[in-house]
């Protein structure tokens, strides 16, 4: 009985204890529903959110954790992805293809890119209606953003040495919110 004294210090009040107990068929459900919900948030980030792959070989798997098989091998880095859920140190994602699967957060970076999206799209000189196309833009070209800079259209770019706007339709990478 003395090893167990520093255990028994600390004392559930018998009303509550005898309340849990009686109740528990009720409880345990609740505690299997909202439980994960508590443990699963890694960071206070909010999700869903935009990142982007930190290099040129990443790995998406099928769940969050080595054990689970490969599901796709990620080859461009910058490339945006969205981030759906966290899991400790995973994170769900989806590709600007709708490719979904789990990647460890060391291997993403929390950098801003946009993804062109289509063919015919352009560079801009500034952010008004009436702004000169400085550049056509390819499909896929990535773009570095100040995305708490955008407009309610546009957004700020840089590729290569240039600087301008693109049109937020254009552009993969961004939440309706931004």
């Amino acid at each position: 009985m003395t090893k167990y004294k520093c255990l028994m210090k600390k004392k559930i009040p018998t009303p509550l204890l005898f309340t849990l107990i009686i109740n528990f068929k009720k409880i345990f459900p609740l505690l299997v529903v909202f439980a994960p919900t508590f443990l699963e948030a890694a960071t206070s980030l909010p999700v869903p959110r935009f990142a982007t792959l930190r290099s040129n070989n990443i790995i998406m798997r099928v769940g969050p954790g080595r054990e689970y098989p490969i599901k796709w091998k990620l080859h461009r880095k910058g490339l945006p992805i969205k981030i759906l859920a966290e899991y400790d140190t995973w994170r769900q994602v989806i590709c600007h293809d709708g490719s979904k699967g789990w990647i460890h957060q060391s291997l993403l970076s929390g950098k801003r890119n946009l993804l062109v999206v289509g063919d015919g799209k352009f560079l801009l000189s500034s952010s008004n209606r009436s702004a000169m196309v400085k550049a056509k833009l390819s499909d896929q070209l990535l773009l570095a953003t100040k995305v708490k800079k955008c407009t309610s259209d546009r957004c700020p770019v840089t590729i290569q040495d240039q600087w301008g706007w693109v049109n937020k339709k254009d552009v993969w990478g961004l939440l309706k919110s931004e």
